[in-house]
């Protein structure tokens, strides 16, 4: 069987750090500073795996990394539009969160464009 893509290794781990961190979000709110803290390392989270979908969109002139993490059963993607989701819901910062959706939704458009 092939190993399993790198990239795609790396943006799992980093879904589950966000969903750790929601999770963190809710246990602590009654304790303002360490909701805080958690909410920021949510979205800095949330943002460490936009930037890697960033990187694997503007690679145009191949789109097999971007397949090899995104396409197929799409649950990755449908799992990062979850935890924004989640993310608004948790009243993370609305501006940064609306990057996150519009980087989410490029990749989106992208799959389905090729799919």
């Amino acid at each position: 069987a092939d190993a399993p893509d790198p990239a795609a290794a790396r943006f799992s781990v980093m879904l589950g750090h966000i969903e750790y961190g929601l999770a963190l979000v809710d246990c602590s709110k009654d304790q303002t500073v360490k909701q805080r803290r958690a909410e920021l390392e949510v979205m800095h989270s949330l943002e460490s795996a936009r930037d890697l979908m960033e990187k694997l969109l503007h690679d145009q002139s191949d789109r097999s990394q971007l397949i090899a993490v995104f396409g197929g059963d799409c649950t990755r993607i449908a799992r990062y539009r979850a935890l924004c989701e989640s993310g608004e819901q948790h009243s993370l910062e609305e501006k940064r969160l609306a990057g996150c959706l519009a980087t989410c939704e490029s990749v989106e458009q992208v799959i389905q464009g090729i799919g």
